[in-house]
C-alpha cells in the first residue's frame, strides 16, 4: 500500500479517488505520506478485527468453544470489520479533500462512496455480531452447568 501512494502518478491517484479535476504534475512525498496513513486508518480497523479472529480460533482450537474469550473475541472480530466498513467511505472523502486541494484549479471536491461492498460488510459484522452474542449466552449457561457438576 506505501509503494502504491509512493509511485502511483498523480492523474491515476486522482481517478481513483473519483476526482474528475486536473491533477497537478507532481505530489510532493508528505502529501503521498499523508494520504498513505488516511488510507491505512480502515485498514487498521480491519486487522484490529482479524487479530480478534485469529484469537477466537485459538479458543476453538483448544476445545473452549462456549468460552466467554471466544465470544468475546468474535464480537471484537463483528466490530473490526462494521469499524472498517464505516471508515471506509470516510476515509474516501478525507482522500478526495486531500488530493483535490492539490488541483491546479484549485478546486475542492468532495467524492462520497458508498457501494454494495461496503453495505455487504456491514451486514456480514452485523451478523456475526449477533452470533457473537448467541455464543456470549451459550458461554453464559456452559458456565452455570460447570458450577453444578
Amino acid at each position: 500500500m506505501l509503494l502504491y501512494w509512493c509511485l502511483t502518478p498523480a492523474d491515476m491517484l486522482f481517478r481513483h479517488a473519483g476526482l474528475v479535476i486536473p491533477p497537478p504534475t507532481e505530489i510532493e512525498l508528505p502529501i503521498r505520506l499523508a494520504a498513505f496513513a488516511v488510507a491505512m486508518i480502515p485498514l487498521g480497523a480491519l486487522i484490529v478485527g482479524l487479530l480478534s479472529a485469529r484469537r477466537c480460533f485459538g479458543c476453538f482450537a483448544t476445545g473452549r468453544i462456549f468460552s466467554s474469550d471466544a465470544a468475546r473475541s468474535l464480537r471484537g472480530f463483528a466490530l473490526g470489520v462494521g469499524a472498517s466498513a464505516l471508515l471506509q467511505p470516510i476515509a474516501g472523502a478525507a482522500l478526495s479533500l486531500l488530493l483535490s486541494g492539490l488541483s491546479p484549479t484549485h478546486t475542492r471536491s468532495l467524492v462520497l462512496n458508498i457501494g454494495s461492498d461496503t453495505l455487504l460488510s456491514l451486514l456480514f459484522a452485523a451478523m456475526v455480531a449477533i452470533i457473537a452474542g448467541v455464543l456470549v449466552e451459550a458461554a453464559d449457561v456452559a458456565a452455570e452447568n460447570d458450577q453444578f457438576v
